[in-house]
């Protein structure tokens, strides 16, 4: 079947894909790199420079910057796809029309590139250099945009966010703030913030986030009339939130249970050096659960490790919510220990290990397991059943820290070339593949004890570090 599989691929021979190294190019690289591999194609990374309209110095700036960009860029196409005939060139400056010139006169059989925000109905951007490529290539074409269902969700998560005040969030009922009293040398009101949920949400506060977000009404959507939020903020350093449906406050009626507390992760001193960095005060989500108890697994979608019930399907807006407070208390991020690869594979598009060399090992695992079942791998991971290079942990593949960077210079840590460095080294030295035979093994005796009598393995250990977990999805 693959061999079938490959002969039906085009008969590619040069893949061209420009890159100005923004979001978009970055996207639709590995894309490129994916179909420059199965089909033994050339992949060239070509960057175009200015105008022209600037000065000699600035033009060799240019140069030299991109030309250290795209060599960088070069590097980690090929860590990540070894094997791939992959070089890199860059386009004199010039106008639009010369670009064009270039790019259809390189002899391509597919052109791979970043578009902009495009309408739904719009199958080709307007205006500009894409525009352009698309009217007048001869050949295939491969675009990526940004704007997707993530970047949209998050805008509208901005909007509400600036819309919110912390009169809205700290409310006892629709009307009253939560008050102790005023402020005798000001005036004002004194917030009692030790009885607030972070310090900054009262309960009533809560449900009206989840109202104005869309959680409620989503969850409305999918048959639970009545959500409601409990909180257990009696601990200073981990505040409990859980929303339930119904009566019954027990795991039967359970949708949602986060824990989360107040963090700092240290950063590397400038240049890499030894010694004590900066610190980034983060969100640190400890525990997380979303699950649907009124749905049942089937052969089609069995559980994944950790599963109790299915899950809600609203991860993304939960993990978009969690941001947005974290924004509200003032972190620099939000971070996030996952327990299952599943969950790793389902942080990975916004949250970065914060450990730059665990970020190309999650990386190569995820590129040498992409062509299996997801619930397969996560469970052989999960059963040990993982072999390669820098498997030293007890847990094969364990993690420390994703981090979503929600400020300037925690995202400054990530596009830093210090970890990027780090993370290509870390790419490169690893090489993963999964023991089938072990896995069906394992699997028989799960769900055969008498199979399993006698097994001097970590019979204990399908517990975690840390506890049971009850996670749907996604757990963590």
């Amino acid at each position: 079947t693959a061999r079938s599989s490959e002969r039906s691929l085009p008969d590619f021979q040069r893949i061209l894909c420009l890159t100005s190294f923004g979001e978009s190019s970055r996207m639709v690289l590995p894309y490129a790199a994916a179909v420059a591999l199965k089909t033994d194609a050339e992949l060239i990374l070509l960057h175009l420079l200015g105008s022209g309209q600037e000065s000699p110095n600035e033009q060799k700036a240019a140069r030299s910057a991109a030309e250290a960009a795209l060599d960088r860029l070069l590097q980690e196409v090929q860590a990540l796809y070894p094997g791939v005939k992959a070089a890199a060139r860059i386009g004199e400056s010039g106008g639009e029309a010369d670009r064009l010139a270039r790019i259809l006169d390189a002899g391509a059989d597919m052109i791979a590139m970043g578009i902009g925000p495009l309408p739904d109905s719009l199958l080709i951007p307007s205006g500009g250099l894409p525009e352009r490529i698309f009217r007048h290539a001869r050949c295939s074409l491969l675009t990526a945009n940004p704007e997707g269902a993530s970047r949209r969700l998050e805008r509208r998560y901005r909007k509400v966010f600036r819309r919110l005040t912390p009169e809205d969030l700290i409310r006892i009922n629709d009307e009253q703030p939560e008050l102790i009293g005023e402020d005798l040398f000001h005036g004002g009101p004194i917030l009692r913030t030790s009885r607030l949920f972070l310090r900054n949400y009262s309960p009533a506060g809560l449900t009206k986030v989840f109202e104005e977000y869309g959680l409620f009404p989503r969850l409305r959507e999918k048959g639970f009339a009545d959500p409601r939020i409990a909180v257990q903020i009696d601990d200073d350093y981990r505040q409990r939130l859980r929303v339930f449906f119904g009566e019954e406050e027990d795991e039967d009626h359970l949708l949602l249970e986060m824990v989360l507390r107040e963090g700092v992760l240290e950063g590397a001193r400038e240049g890499g050096s030894s010694g004590r960095g900066p610190y980034f005060p983060v969100l640190a989500v400890e525990w997380i659960t979303m699950q649907n108890p009124r749905a049942s697994f089937s052969p089609e979608r069995p559980p994944l490790p950790g599963q109790t019930y299915p899950g809600l399907g609203i991860s993304r807006e939960v993990l978009e919510l969690i941001a947005m407070i974290g924004l509200r208390i003032r972190k620099d991020g939000i971070a996030i220990h996952p327990e299952y690869f599943h969950a790793a594979l389902l942080y990975h598009p916004r949250f970065k290990c914060y450990n730059p060399v665990q970020e190309g090992q999650l990386t190569a695992l995820i590129r040498d397991t992409g062509e299996h079942n997801l619930g397969d791998v996560s469970w052989a991971i999960h059963l040990d059943c993982l072999c390669g290079k820098n498997l030293s942990q007890r847990l094969p593949w364990a993690i420390d820290q994703q981090v979503l960077p929600l400020t300037d210079p925690l995202k400054a840590h990530f596009n830093s070339e210090h970890y990027r460095t780090l993370f290509r080294e870390g790419l490169a030295g690893s090489r993963y593949r999964i023991d089938w035979r072990l896995f069906s093994e394992r699997l028989r005796e799960r769900t055969d004890p008498d199979r399993a009598k006698g097994r001097t393995d970590r019979s204990a250990g399908e517990k975690a570090p840390g506890g049971n977990n009850r996670d749907g999805s996604p757990p963590a």
